[in-house]
């Protein structure tokens, strides 16, 4: 294969063109990152896949105890749970968590994160603590705000502090209040994670779209939910 060049005279001379790499080095290339690639699948299978298969194993056995013998229940347990009335009860709190956390976070972030794609004043410091809670455990999360709404915590310390004693409420362990303090944990553990996916996307858009639209007469607000 030859390609045509222009010599410094003007007249077009051929060249022949680098010979691209040989058959044989292409596929030792695919097969080296399919190599790479063995020993994360190989994690994924066992701690994922595997696990989960194993819920589906338990589930089907009748297990007293650890040094009892197991034996085949089938279908025996799913209705038994399936019976129980605190498991729709769970049933139902976890989708009212869904329906209330998800779209709060996400709107939450997405604004967070269209602030940080501005590049304000110490962005970077911002993206560094946004993606702080995204680094914590889900336990460590856990004794966070188990220490800061028990009843001698943070919280009811606070309030007392302030002069609002009656305001004070065992937060955890209130019906009233549990599932709203377990919603208010979701959102903090993923809307600094979720806020710095959306900067970074964000942080792609040409600046021109912006600027014509500010042009235009369009504020921040209008920009931040119009331009992409």
């Amino acid at each position: 294969m030859t390609t045509l060049t222009t010599t410094p005279d003007g007249t077009a001379a051929r060249r022949p063109a680098p010979p691209s790499p040989p058959a044989a080095a292409r596929r030792a290339t695919r097969q080296g990152g399919t190599v790479l690639a063995v020993p994360a699948l190989v994690w994924y299978l066992v701690f994922m896949v595997g696990p989960m298969l194993a819920i589906f194993v338990i589930a089907a056995l009748r297990w007293p105890g650890m040094l009892q013998p197991v034996s085949f229940a089938g279908l025996d347990n799913v209705r038994t749970v399936f019976a129980d009335p605190v498991f729709w009860d769970a049933v139902r709190n976890t989708a009212v968590q869904l329906a209330v956390a998800l779209p709060v976070m996400i709107v939450c972030a997405y604004m967070l994160g269209y602030y940080v794609a501005q590049r304000p004043p110490g962005h970077r410091v911002i993206r560094y603590l946004l993606f702080i809670p995204g680094l914590i455990s889900t336990p460590a999360k856990a004794m966070v705000f188990y220490a800061a709404l028990s009843p001698d915590g943070l919280a009811n310390g606070a309030l007392q502090g302030l002069g609002l004693g009656s305001l004070t409420d065992a937060w955890l362990a209130s019906p009233s209040t549990a599932l709203g303090c377990l919603i208010a944990l979701d959102i903090w553990g993923g809307i600094g994670f979720t806020a710095v996916l959306f900067a970074a996307r964000l942080g792609s858009v040409p600046d021109e779209l912006g600027e014509a639209a500010q042009l235009d007469g369009a504020g921040h607000w209008r920009t931040m939910w119009a331009v992409h």
